[in-house]
């Protein structure tokens, strides 16, 4: 297997982000873009790789970070700070010996997170594939549902005018998508080619 680490620290001064300001005189509210967050983030990332049989070969990373976000906006908690975290891992199996017929699945959990001035609630997603190669490896066909179990939701927390929102978004996130692939190129052509200039090569060099 093959295991890679990076740490790293970022610093964003002046972000931008959505904020929705609840209007003192009115229940209405009014969201508009604003540039008024100095971001601190700091993370480490472990990523695997491994070939566990000839058949079935996996990814797997994890990722924890910190981040701290200083706000310039009175209407805003000042700062807003914490840990978060998220797992991915995919796997790829082949279903026939000749390995032109291949499943896959991906997992991925995000736990909860601060991101901005967000408090984000954890979320987690599931997505699976099949690939089936033919003609000589010219012909793919490839099938993937995105999200099959529509799990997907994203939820978080803001504090405004010392008030606690809490939003979601609940768009539809499931995706099916089909595709064929052709490649139109001659190998045996360029192979032939190839092995036609390094005969010329060799008549120049004797």
């Amino acid at each position: 297997g093959n295991l890679n680490s990076t740490i790293y620290y970022s610093y964003t001064e002046n972000d931008f982000s959505l904020l929705t300001i609840i209007d003192d005189n009115s229940i209405n509210q009014i969201s508009k873009p604003l540039n008024f967050i100095d971001k601190h983030d700091f993370g480490l990332r472990e990523s695997y790789n491994q070939n566990i049989s000839e058949w079935w070969q996996t990814f797997n990373s994890l990722s924890v970070f910190y981040s701290k976000s200083i706000s310039n906006n009175i209407n805003t908690e000042r700062t807003t700070e914490g840990l978060g975290a998220f797992i991915f891992s995919s796997s790829t199996i082949s279903l026939n010996e000749n390995k032109t017929f291949s499943g896959s699945i991906d997992l991925f959990y995000s736990f909860p997170s601060t991101y901005g001035i967000s408090k984000n609630k954890n979320t987690f997603s599931t997505d699976i594939g099949l690939r089936y190669v033919t003609l000589d490896k010219k012909l793919k066909l490839n099938l993937s549902v995105r999200d099959i179990f529509k799990t997907n939701r994203n939820v978080w927390v803001e504090k405004i005018n010392n008030i606690k929102i809490k939003r979601s978004n609940f768009q539809d996130n499931q995706v099916i998508k089909i595709s064929v692939v052709y490649d139109f190129g001659d190998n045996k052509i360029q192979t032939r080619s190839i092995k036609s200039q390094n005969n010329d090569e060799k008549s120049r060099s004797n």
